[in-house]
């Protein structure tokens, strides 16, 4: 597969949790379609093309940080009796997110485009970090070219670790320093199919994710890649 290597950075981000219902909960990083999402903002893919193009990919995301999070009021529009009001929510903001994201394809010439995207910061719409109200302030490749890549089996992955099953593999920290421990979410959405005329996404497909700040070691191996350093990829 060829793969493209950059980074994301925001001073605010949201990556919605659709399982909470007290308020509006964020996972720690962007969920796969989250990511499709922003190469299909940078390309100009309609939301039909977006949805159906995911499989075109695998993504992994090997380092993470944010300076914390904030749970904020925002006001949304919603409707009663056929007519608007203001209604307040609760919301889960991380503060100063960023991402190095790994992008890979089978497709040489996909990858190609999408980098010069990136290199150029030539894109068709905005980026957004997650919720469209925050922007992608930088963007940058972490790869000066791009590179062809083989999918093989990881043992001690970092960062964000994909797993395509709704159950936890057994792990331990490999990391020589201390670090937080883990977290872990399951049915992650993973693929979603439209339906336009109602104008909704259908949940098609989940993942797991489990959320480290440094190597774990797998008792099972998972799929990814060596470089730029073990990642996982879903």
């Amino acid at each position: 597969m060829w793969l493209v290597h950059f980074e994301v950075e925001a001073p605010l981000g949201h990556f919605r949790n659709p399982y909470t219902t007290i308020y509006k909960q964020s996972y720690p990083f962007p969920p796969k379609p989250t990511i499709i999402g922003m190469i299909g903002a940078m390309l100009g893919w309609s939301e039909k093309e977006t949805i159906s193009n995911i499989d075109l990919f695998k993504v992994g995301i090997p380092n993470w940080k944010n300076d914390g999070k904030l749970v904020e009021y925002i006001y949304v529009f919603a409707y009663k009796n056929r007519k608007p009001e203001l209604r307040p929510e609760r919301i889960e903001v991380l503060i100063r997110p960023s991402f190095e994201i790994v992008l890979a394809s089978e497709s040489k010439k996909i990858i190609e485009k999408i980098a010069e995207r990136i290199r150029n910061r030539y894109f068709e719409f905005p980026i957004y970090m997650g919720k469209n109200e925050f922007l992608i302030s930088d963007i940058k490749l972490l790869n000066k070219d791009i590179k062809e890549e083989k999918l093989v089996n990881i043992k001690t992955p970092r960062g964000i670790v994909s797993f395509s099953e709704n159950k936890i593999p057994s792990f331990s920290i490999a990391s020589k320093k201390k670090i937080r421990t883990p977290q872990v979410y399951l049915g992650v959405p993973l693929k979603f199919y439209s339906e336009i005329q109602q104008k909704r996404r259908i949940l098609e497909g989940t993942y797991g994710v489990i959320v480290a700040d440094g190597e774990i070691k797998l008792k099972r191996d998972l799929e990814g890649f060596k470089r730029p350093c073990e990642v996982t990829v879903i």
